[in-house]
């Protein structure tokens, strides 16, 4: 008889062995930010890789599930069809896409007003650093001239080059794992799939990455911001009964994030542990954006969206 969590724990052991054998290499080589034997080139390829893995770890449990006569198609298990309302789905597409970005912009502008995170709207020095260009103190208005194109790109593009990588964490994340917990409720559903997932990243976290200042603290920290977002994401899978809102708001918080680049103060770097999105401010924003959703549009029963077939549910000896 198949068991209950066999699929759950095919998933997890996957996703898990494969993440830390991609990110061998750096801990092989001693790579962590700002050390000697930091290689950019080789961390974003680990990044990139590591990015593909959710989705190989759904495709084992989908197989080990469907051995069992449990699950019906992959597009459905997934959410990688578009749903049962297509327009539902596209509205909520452009939600996640237009809606994450001013989110992002939104806890970058409450860390300003709280004295979190310093702007120089006139010198852009961190951005005229990046580019290696000379720090003068322009008019405002030029300063956004300056950063229009960089902006519109952020906004407008990025989002949909980034979409295809994304969409490889998310078929596992949101995709499978969602799914698959609300069994056990939707708030354990929520939490535990960002948790799961912020974990997950520890091969690369515990190196310092993401939070370079805080070392190893920094897979903690990722374990909340994943939590917290996490919740939005799972909302718009669930919402929609299709993975495409999730992945293309997954793909434009990472592009928005590097907003910081070009508005922020290069005299005074700002902690990412408190400020900006990946901070507890940005945390803050998440969390209240995702009561608002939630209550005001709460996420349909489980027919037409959970995969989980409902003989699944009897007892198995």
């Amino acid at each position: 008889m198949f068991r209950r969590h066999a699929d759950l724990t095919v998933f997890l052991v996957v996703t898990y062995g494969l993440a830390w054998l991609v990110s061998l290499p750096l801990w092989l080589r001693g790579e962590r930010p700002g050390s000697a034997f930091e290689s950019p080139l080789s961390s974003l390829l680990t990044s990139v890789a590591l990015m593909i893995l959710p989705t190989l770890g759904a495709m084992a449990a989908w197989l080990v599930a469907r051995r069992a006569g449990r699950h019906r198609s992959w597009r459905r298990d997934t959410g990688l069809a578009w749903g049962p309302d297509r327009r539902r789905t596209i509205l909520l597409f452009t939600a996640g896409w237009f809606g994450t970005t001013l989110v992002v912009f939104t806890a970058v502008a409450v860390s300003a007003l709280l004295g979190l995170l310093a702007l120089d709207l006139n010198g852009l020095s961190v951005f005229r650093e990046v580019q290696k260009l000379p720090v003068v103190a322009q008019p405002v208005s030029d300063s956004l001239i300056e950063i229009l194109p960089r902006l519109a790109s952020i906004i407008l593009i990025e989002p949909l080059i980034l979409l295809l990588p994304a969409l490889g964490e998310e078929l596992g994340w949101r995709g499978w794992l969602v799914p698959r917990l609300r069994r056990y409720g939707m708030w354990p559903a929520f939490v535990l799939s960002g948790v799961i997932w912020g974990a997950w990243h520890a091969p690369y976290t515990l190196l310092g990455y993401n939070y370079a200042d805080l070392g190893a603290w920094a897979a903690l920290m990722t374990i909340g911001l994943s939590t917290t977002y996490g919740v939005l994401l799972a909302w718009l899978r669930l919402r929609s009964g299709s993975v495409w809102p999730a992945a293309i708001s997954h793909a434009a918080f990472n592009s928005a994030a590097s907003v910081v680049i070009l508005v922020g103060d290069a005299k005074e770097p700002y902690n990412p542990a408190v400020a900006g999105i990946t901070g507890v401010v940005g945390w803050l924003v998440l969390a209240c954006v995702a009561a608002v959703l939630l209550r005001r549009w709460p996420v349909p029963p489980e027919e037409g969206n959970d995969p989980v077939e409902r003989n699944d549910l009897r007892p198995t000896s």
